[in-house]
């Protein structure tokens, strides 16, 4: 239930959350353990603020700002200090369940107005390495506290899970209101959006664009908070194809709540970098593509060689020099269903075979 999870301790609020029916998901408990809230919450300095005060009575203030800092990290209640806003873990509890992702998966997250971060590390957590993650942020000092929160996560997941990867998450500054659906990475739109300010239904529209078919976009217009599914249009007839058929958008009512809007100035126009290919970040790939690559460079450093029997099977991939593929390679998006046309499997055994014939 709404604004009665509250704990003395980042479990102790999730059991709560889950004790309410608020979350529900393995994924999303696993992975609010593991990303603790208490580390997202802007510290208290109030020494900068009160040079007119002497220092007996700055440091009985301290002490009781200190203490109720440390208590407010697991209520269940928004925190706010200057620009920088933290919901109420309910709220993010609901729409983590409500974005419905995939756990282990290449999906890209889109967070606008990104905030502490706080979202950013869980949505990160549950998808892996993998996935695309990323926030944009209007205010700078927002942008460093959350860049500063991401670190202090980052730390807290190295000593927990030594030697595992950690996931890349990217705080673009920018306003979230005037991303360009025309160009880098919104061209192909985004699995699923988390926007962290209140919108208005004009706004709404123009995100919902940053949507890929099949995704899901949760945030508060208005008074409620909503989930919006983009669903393409489903046709078996073969002449609508290339037809003007629009997708459709199912919209959710989650719950009321009450959010600070989202600033609409300054205006920014803000370009979402595409995520070039390179060898240095292969590894955030799908792993699909990155079995194509691979493939791909493993036979062009292979010989050129007819194989025995066949007029048809050649080892295309060798007829061009391994600088060429990478080139070709770093123009291909990561969402492609197919890299390239030949069974990767095949092309790898095949390539194999020929470097080591022994073996086979």
């Amino acid at each position: 239930m709404a604004w009665r999870s509250s704990g003395i301790s980042n479990d102790e609020m999730i059991d709560c959350l889950k004790g309410f029916g608020i979350i529900s998901s393995p994924c999303v408990i696993s992975a609010l353990r593991k990303v603790d809230r208490g580390l997202f919450i802007p510290e208290v300095r109030l020494s900068q603020h009160c040079s007119y005060l002497n220092s007996c009575q700055v440091f009985l203030i301290y002490n009781f700002f200190e203490q109720d800092h440390e208590d407010l990290s697991y209520l269940d209640q928004p925190i706010k200090l200057g620009n920088i806003h933290i919901s109420a873990p309910h709220i993010y509890g609901s729409a983590l369940e409500a974005l419905e992702l995939v756990p282990n998966s290449s999906m890209s997250f889109l967070n606008v107005g990104s905030g502490t971060g706080y979202i950013s590390c869980i949505v990160s957590q549950i998808l892996g390495t993998h996935s695309l993650n990323v926030g944009v942020e209007l205010q700078e000092d927002i942008i460093r506290h959350c860049k500063s929160s991401i670190d202090k996560w980052y730390e807290s997941r190295s000593k927990n899970e030594p030697g595992a990867a950690l996931p890349n998450i990217e705080i673009i500054h920018g306003n979230g209101l005037n991303i360009d659906d025309t160009k880098g990475q919104s061209i192909n739109g985004f699995d699923r959006i988390y926007v962290g300010a209140s919108i208005n239904s004009s706004e709404l529209v123009n995100l919902t664009k940053l949507l890929s078919r099949g995704g899901i976009l949760v945030g508060p217009v208005d008074d409620e908070l909503i989930k919006i599914t983009r669903i393409p249009p489903v046709t078996c007839d073969r002449s609508s194809v290339g037809s003007n058929m629009s997708d459709k958008f199912l919209k959710l009512v989650i719950s009321g709540v009450r959010f600070a809007p989202a600033l609409k100035y300054p205006v920014m126009q803000t370009v979402i970098p595409s995520k070039i290919w390179s060898q240095s970040n292969h590894i955030v790939f799908p792993p699909k593509f990155q079995n194509s690559v691979i493939a791909v460079l493993l036979s062009a450093n292979a010989k050129n060689i007819q194989k025995k029997g066949s007029s048809t099977a050649i080892n295309l991939a060798a007829t061009l020099p391994k600088v060429i593929w990478l080139e070709i390679i770093a123009f291909a998006h990561r969402k492609c269903k197919k890299l390239f046309t030949f069974p990767v499997k095949e092309l790898i055994l095949w390539n194999l075979q020929f470097c080591y014939p022994k073996i086979f």
